[in-house]
């Protein structure tokens, strides 16, 4: 897989051009829903580097909001995601992206053998598009082949950083990505 097509589907797993947009930061707990908006045209754009140095854009953005199911598009790869009352479910994983409450600490199974927890809450991020408060770290960790994904959200924009890294021939590999730009969406059908 090329170093384009790889970070495209770390993206789209961990997930999703855009302008700058500032939206509020809601008072009170922070939720699932809240930290990956789902809506109808939501759309990410990323400066991502793969672990050879390649700089690549990378564009996400959901294509279709129906009865709860979204689907997010990178490229030509689409994931699935459940918007249920209690997290952001990912079907083909039969396992939750982002589940409440959010609090430091907090875990959950993630799918493909891996384990979500809550490392960091309160976090300020400045992208591009400019400062985000009270962002999330999640790390996804204990896949047997030692995949372990830090993804930050933030509230009401979504993933505003990535890391994916794992030992290959003792050799650490590592792909970043970072938020360039958001553009908001409509509300789901």
């Amino acid at each position: 897989m090329s170093a384009r097509g790889l970070l495209a589907a770390l993206l789209t797993a961990a997930l999703g051009c855009g302008g700058a947009q500032h939206p509020a930061t809601p008072a009170g707990p922070v939720t699932a829903q809240a930290l990956y908006p789902l809506e109808l045209g939501r759309a990410w754009s990323f400066d991502a580097v793969a672990r050879d140095g390649t700089s690549v854009l990378v564009v996400s953005r959901v294509v279709s909001a129906v009865g709860g199911v979204s689907e997010v598009a990178t490229g030509e790869e689409s994931l699935f995601y459940e918007v249920r009352p209690d997290g952001i479910y990912r079907k083909a994983r039969e396992a939750y992206l982002l589940r409440d409450p959010i609090a430091l600490g907090a875990s959950w199974p993630a799918g493909g053998g891996q384990t979500a927890t809550v490392r960091q809450v309160g976090l300020a991020v400045d992208t591009p598009t400019g400062r985000y408060d009270r962002c999330v770290e999640i790390e996804e960790a204990g896949a047997p082949s030692g995949l372990r994904v830090l993804t930050v959200y933030c509230p009401e924009v979504g993933p505003a950083r990535v890391e994916a890294s794992m030992e290959v021939r003792g050799r650490h590999l590592v792909e970043r990505a970072s938020l360039r730009g958001v553009t908001g969406g409509t509300k789901p059908r």
